[in-house]
């Protein structure tokens, strides 16, 4: 969920700046949200499994990256 939510705030500031373009964005979204998918699958079939959880970690903190590259390019 906040991984989703990260991406969604990171539309508009890039849009802004206009540094949004349909390949770049697109293949980080489909990264962030294949990472995230696997990782919510494994994680929760299997909680002490800790390839789960990185895989998690890496979309929500590559998300944060996005979101905070976006909002960086406004300043």
């Amino acid at each position: 969920m906040a991984v989703l939510v990260l991406l969604a705030a990171a539309v508009p500031p890039a849009l802004i700046a206009g540094d949004l373009t349909a390949g770049s964005a697109g293949s980080q979204a489909l990264i962030v949200l294949s990472f995230g998918g696997v990782g919510l699958v494994v994680a929760r079939r299997q909680p002490r499994n800790a390839v789960g959880w990185i895989l998690l970690a890496f979309a929500v903190l590559l998300s944060v990256s996005n979101a905070a590259g976006s909002y960086g390019a406004l300043i």
